[in-house]
């Protein structure tokens, strides 16, 4: 779909994707459990990494390098500013 991007976000499990939807205030990235927490956006680190290849890491930084704001998997919404700060 236009607007729609699905993109590969293993962590929590092995073949997890996550959606990046285009709004008019800037991307949005529904994270799923790939990014779960603002700890994790914060720190970078995955409270709970399943996969076997450890690339969760590697996925949080994809999250937050594509979303303007992001959905968590178990918490509020994240938004990051254009210099990069994160509330």
């Amino acid at each position: 779909m236009p607007g729609v991007t699905l993109f590969p976000t293993p962590d929590h499990s092995p073949g997890q994707v996550s959606l990046q939807l285009e709004a008019d205030e800037g991307p949005v990235v529904l994270a799923a459990d790939a990014l779960k927490t603002a700890r994790e956006a914060l720190s970078g680190i995955p409270d709970m990494e399943i996969d076997p290849q450890k690339r969760g890491r590697a996925s949080i930084a994809e999250i937050l390098r594509r979303g303007r704001t992001i959905v968590p998997g178990h918490f509020p919404t994240i938004h990051r500013e254009v210099d990069g700060r994160l509330w």
